[in-house]
């Protein structure tokens, strides 16, 4: 097999799993449309790529506040589960228990005063800090200078 074909086997074979897919795998507020994967046809050695065909669904255009939104209230949500009867702290135990393994391998770090517990705050605090989408904040102190 060439290394084209196989190239395009594995794209064909990825696109298809990521869009079959159940909706509860994204994201709340995330519709789960299926994409069609790009569709080739081998003509000899080569490869013709096929226009996408038009009746096929359209990716739903989301704006990065909806995303950041989206992602907030399933980090809130797998908060929540993990967190479990209290909903309000949460332990490196109970993490690793929820199988929600970067907070239990971060827990030393998201737990900054070292009491043994976290809130939201605290994990939506580290989160933050390590995404590559910025916030803006409207609560930041105006400095004024004279």
């Amino acid at each position: 097999m060439t290394n084209r074909r196989a190239i395009s086997l594995v794209t064909v074979t990825l696109s298809i799993l990521a869009a079959s897919l159940p909706a509860h795998a994204f994201p709340a507020g995330i519709a789960a449309v299926p994409l069609q994967p790009e569709r080739f046809l081998n003509v000899g050695e080569k490869m013709v790529k096929l226009k996408p065909d038009p009746s096929a669904p359209k990716r739903p255009k989301m704006t990065q506040e909806e995303v950041q939104q989206a992602m907030d209230a399933d980090l809130k949500a797998r908060f929540d589960s993990a967190a479990g009867s209290s909903n309000v702290t949460l332990t490196a135990q109970r993490a690793k228990e929820a199988s929600w393994g970067f907070v239990a391998d971060h827990f030393a770090e998201i737990d900054g005063d070292h009491d043994g517990y976290i809130r939201y705050d605290d994990v939506a605090t580290f989160m933050a800090a390590r995404s590559p989408l910025k916030k803006k904040r409207a609560d930041k102190p105006v400095q004024i200078v004279e």
